[in-house]
């Protein structure tokens, strides 16, 4: 299955619970979890679950919902692997993206989780280079608290410069990516290995 069929799927799912599901919401668990149903199914049921705790009376399921759910496991992988890129462990971090996408990770989801992740240490290691604090810099880019602490870990292995550099690598895949001249998964593992 892929695009329509999945979420055409999830809103199967949702009728067949009781439920409805938002346009967003459905094309964000599309986008998490791709065609593994069996995953899917098991998000599902922890949605469910979820609403049910927090709003007895909610039937739709919104993307809000989703997000309290599925995003924290999206998250951690993510994490994992952008704290093996900031601590410059290639080998890790390769087998960590070939991992998430083995598990049916999303590759677009996952590359643009990368570039985000990248984005926020380069401007923690600017923000660190001007001498400003944790607090300073959580309050100036409305991060959590944790994310700036993560970030600024890994901004201390890099200079500004080296990071503008693999944010502009980053970006470049995604250009070549979008106007079909590259494929993500070798353009993210040739941005890695540099």
């Amino acid at each position: 299955m892929a695009g329509r069929e999945i979420t055409g799927w999830i809103g199967g799912e949702a009728a067949t619970d009781g439920f409805s599901i938002t346009p967003e919401a459905a094309g964000m668990l599309a986008e998490f979890f791709g065609a593994d149903l069996w995953q899917l199914k098991n998000e599902w049921d922890k949605i469910i679950g979820h609403k049910k705790a927090a709003d007895p009376k909610g039937k739709e399921i919104s993307a809000e919902d989703v997000l309290a759910i599925s995003f924290g496991r999206i998250e951690n992988s993510i994490f994992a692997l952008t704290d093996a890129i900031g601590a410059r462990d290639r080998a890790l971090a390769f087998r960590l993206l070939e991992e998430e996408l083995s598990a049916g990770g999303e590759p677009g989801y996952i590359f643009n989780m990368i570039l985000r992740q990248v984005r926020i240490v380069l401007e923690i290691r600017e923000s660190l280079d001007l001498g400003k604090s944790a607090r300073e810099i959580a309050a100036a880019f409305k991060l959590k608290p944790f994310v700036v602490q993560k970030g600024m870990n890994q901004a201390r292995r890099f200079t500004a410069e080296q990071l503008k550099k693999l944010f502009s690598r980053l970006v470049e895949a995604d250009y070549l990516v979008k106007t079909g001249r590259g494929e993500i998964k070798t353009l993210v593992e040739l941005a890695l290995a540099d």
